[in-house]
């Protein structure tokens, strides 16, 4: 669940040969089923034209149109025609099938909630939000820093009063939440508020496979494990840095050999993958992505099954996780990867600025989009690119 504007004050808790191939054109048509043919993957769905452009959710994408205070936000269909006028200045994409919205009060701004036609369906009236996530949403009230948050559901009624601190959606109908100010530990609630497992956690991550990543002591003595959902230790922490389990397995990072890298453990807490990687991503797809090299910035990613044999041989600079069997890749212009801590001055769009050019690959290795693009994410059908440099480029979509 991504706390909108407010997700920085949130601390985060063999090989096989694939080489992708060199063809020069995309790989791939697309049949819809009925006998007339889908667009062809790497043609262009929507002309580049856009100062931004998200993935499509609910049918629907979040776009950027013009440039500083002039700059507006609205939502395209996949024709790239706008669906919901772009009159807003800041804006997110839809989830569950509201979108946060933010409205001009007074002096000030306050979030609400449009639904796909546009309609104002909860009254901008908090200052930060949450998408939704299993039909709740996270607010906050009153002001940004010092206003207390709660949980509201699709008609905008408080299911948790705001009187916390702080409030994270984990997931399976439990929150992370701290009454206390800065610096204390975190607890865990039920959706009715009722306190589950009492403040004692320096961190927690979301529920994963009905597990929560949590941090134990301070400074030096700080080590990370799993607790269940009503906050039970289920796996002792015992090691340096825990990423949430996915598909069975997750990712954590221990000493290993007097080295420090990163494996992956199954629930019981054993290895399946010994801690040797510098950098890793979860399982997705099946497959997950690791860097081999003396480090994340200087080496080259690649995926391992789950039996860690490395079956897409490392090579690129910076990936995205597997979804629905295709990976999103760059190469060139060197190391990085999505989702890690990094200086937030070299980040535009949440993302590190780089050189190279973006593709996709499926589970073999072979590229299904050449890489070409200045800048490529994720999505299912239509992706959203940019061609040219993060400052001038344009973003539009691309057919997979």
């Amino acid at each position: 669940m991504k706390l909108i504007h407010i997700c920085a004050l949130l601390m985060s808790v063999g090989l096989a040969s694939c080489k992708p191939s060199e063809a020069s054109k995309d790989r791939r048509t697309a049949s819809t089923g009925t006998g007339v043919a889908a667009a062809a993957t790497g043609t262009t769905a929507i002309e580049p034209q856009f100062a931004y452009a998200s993935a499509f959710e609910d049918g629907l994408a979040l776009v950027k149109v013009g440039s500083g205070p002039a700059a507006m936000e609205g939502y395209v269909d996949t024709r790239g025609t706008f669906k919901i006028n772009p009159t807003y200045t800041d804006a997110e994409s839809f989830s569950e099938g509201l979108a946060a919205v933010n409205i001009p009060s007074g002096q000030e701004s306050r979030w609400g909630f449009i639904d796909t036609s546009g309609k104002l369906v909860i009254e901008p009236q908090f200052s930060s939000v949450t998408e939704f996530d299993d039909g709740v949403s996270i607010v906050k009230i009153g002001d940004f820093r010092t206003g207390k948050m709660g949980v509201i559901d699709k008609q905008g009624r408080f299911l948790l009063n705001p009187q916390y601190d702080l409030l994270m959606y984990m997931g399976e109908d439990r929150f992370l939440f701290r009454t206390a100010g800065p610096d204390t530990p975190y607890g865990i609630i039920d959706g009715r508020g009722k306190i589950v497992a009492e403040p004692q956690f320096k961190n927690l991550g979301s529920l994963k496979d009905g597990l929560a990543a949590v941090t134990i002591g301070n400074g030096d003595k700080a080590m990370c494990g799993y607790a269940d959902r009503d906050g039970k230790i289920v796996i002792n922490p015992r090691f340096i840095r825990c990423k949430s389990f996915n598909e069975g397995f997750a990712a954590v990072g221990a000493v290993h050999e007097g080295k420090g890298g990163w494996g992956y453990i199954d629930r019981s807490g054993n290895f399946v993958v010994k801690p040797h990687y510098p950098a890793v991503q979860a399982f997705s797809d099946g497959l997950a992505a690791v860097a081999i090299g003396d480090s994340e910035e200087s080496g080259k990613w690649g995926f391992i099954d789950k039996r860690g044999v490395m079956v897409i041989t490392p090579q690129f600079d910076e990936v995205y996780s597997f979804r629905n069997g295709y990976a999103v890749v760059r190469v060139g212009g060197g190391g990085g990867s999505q989702g890690q801590d990094e200086v937030m001055s070299q980040y535009v769009e949440g993302k590190k600025i780089a050189a190279g050019k973006w593709g996709v690959v499926d589970k073999q290795g072979r590229y299904v989009l050449n890489p070409r693009f200045d800048s490529l994410q994720p999505g299912e059908k239509v992706l959203p690119m940019r061609v040219g440099d993060h400052l001038t480029g344009k973003w539009g979509f691309v057919h997979l």
